[in-house]
């Protein structure tokens, strides 16, 4: 009998040569953060590397993992993360999926809005690998592992993604979620005129929408009546640049 705990075993293939290997477990006894004894910190000694992120309430911890072990969830969008020291092409499959019946594996991407099906290595088939193109850079935050592809039932729902940067010109517009008060805060130091200001889900499912917000330096939206859990915040300005950014609403 097989005793092992149920798992996915990822490799990742790093411009068709360089690879890494990461174990992701799944466990009741486990939490979403670090869990000594189940979690296994990552070497980070190669170019290229394919390692998962964890939070803690100062956010990302600095530390990174090749072993990670989470309750599972069909729901559940589990950060990967990617540093690169030059343009990559990485291809990521599953190795093994054990004691996991029936589940589908996608690898999400939060800037594109895109799901690419990660698929089980057959000695029968060959298998088409999630694949992706990244500059040099360290990606953290923008790449999950889903078990299930969230499709909105409405297309005019799905929000169109562009990460704030330091380089964008609304660069000092910045977001805050304050839980013990349970509301949105941004700061708009530029007095940027908004447009709208809109939540949605991890399905793509708006569920809160203020427009005409104008153009104070300080901003706050309830989020009180929210369930716990990740949301994308797409702020648009009267001149129609956006950003969007993602907040995690707790409101036990």
């Amino acid at each position: 009998e097989d005793e092992r705990w149920p798992q996915i075993r990822f490799v990742s293939v790093f411009n068709n040569g360089h690879t890494r290997e990461n174990v992701l477990l799944f466990s009741e006894n486990s939490t979403d953060g670090y869990d000594q004894g189940q979690d296994g910190f990552h070497p980070m000694d190669a170019t290229a590397e394919t390692y998962f992120t964890f939070k803690t309430d100062l956010g990302i911890d600095e530390r990174k993992l090749v072993i990670e072990t989470v309750p599972f969830e069909i729901d559940k969008h589990i950060p990967v993360a990617f540093k690169l020291s030059q343009q990559t092409k990485i291809d990521l499959r599953a190795i093994e999926i054990v004691k996991l019946p029936n589940i589908k594996v996608y690898l999400y991407d939060l800037l594109n809005n895109r799901y690419q099906e990660i698929k089980e290595e057959s000695d029968n088939a060959e298998v088409i690998p999630a694949s992706i193109l990244l500059p040099a850079g360290t990606y953290e935050d923008r790449f999950f592992i889903t078990f299930k592809e969230f499709k909105p039932s409405n297309d005019d729902d799905v929000p169109v993604i562009s990460q704030k940067n330091n380089n964008s010109p609304l660069k000092n517009v910045e977001f805050f979620q304050n839980n013990p008060v349970k509301q949105l805060e941004v700061s708009n130091p530029d007095s940027y005129e908004i447009k709208a200001l809109n939540i949605f889900d991890m399905g793509g499912k708006l569920v809160y929408s203020a427009n005409n917000v104008g153009n104070s330096s300080k901003l706050s939206f309830p989020t009180g009546n929210l369930s716990d859990a990740v949301y994308l915040v797409r702020l648009t300005t009267t001149d129609d640049q956006t950003i969007v950014y993602k907040i995690n609403v707790v409101n036990k």
